[in-house]
C-alpha cells in the first residue's frame, strides 16, 4: 500500500508542478484535491478500509470482471446493460430455432 500511495503522491506532485498550464477548471479541481489529499487517500492508511464509501461502486468493483466494468463508464453503456438485464429477466434471450446458415439457405432469390 505504501508504494501505491508514494506513486500517487509523486504523480500528483508532477501535475501540481505544471498546474498553470491547465484549464482553469482543471486547476480548481487539482487545488481541491491538494487541499483534501489526506481525506481522499485515508483508505491507504487504514488496513481493510474500502477505497470508496459507496457500497454500490464497491460491490461492482469487487464482483465484476474488467470487461464488464468498462460497460459502466458511459451513460449509454449503463443503459445498454440495464436493457440487457431486463431482456434476460424476461427470458427474451433464447437460442434461435434456426441457425443463421439455415436461414440463409432459405433465401435463394435466383433459384428456379
Amino acid at each position: 500500500m505504501a508504494l501505491c500511495l508514494e506513486k500517487a503522491k509523486d504523480n500528483f506532485n508532477k501535475l501540481m508542478e505544471n498546474i498553470r498550464t491547465y484549464d482553469e477548471m482543471v486547476q480548481k479541481r487539482l487545488w481541491m484535491i491538494n487541499k483534501h489529499w489526506l481525506n481522499l487517500t485515508l483508505f491507504h492508511y487504514l488496513p481493510g478500509a474500502p477505497a470508496t464509501n459507496n457500497p454500490v461502486e464497491s460491490y461492482y468493483s469487487k464482483s465484476l470482471k474488467t470487461d464488464n466494468k468498462k460497460q459502466f463508464r458511459t451513460d449509454k453503456g449503463i443503459e445498454n446493460q440495464i436493457k440487457l438485464t431486463q431482456m434476460r429477466r424476461l427470458n427474451l434471450l433464447k437460442k434461435p430455432q434456426k441457425s443463421f446458415l439455415e436461414l440463409f439457405r432459405l433465401f435463394n432469390p435466383f433459384k428456379l
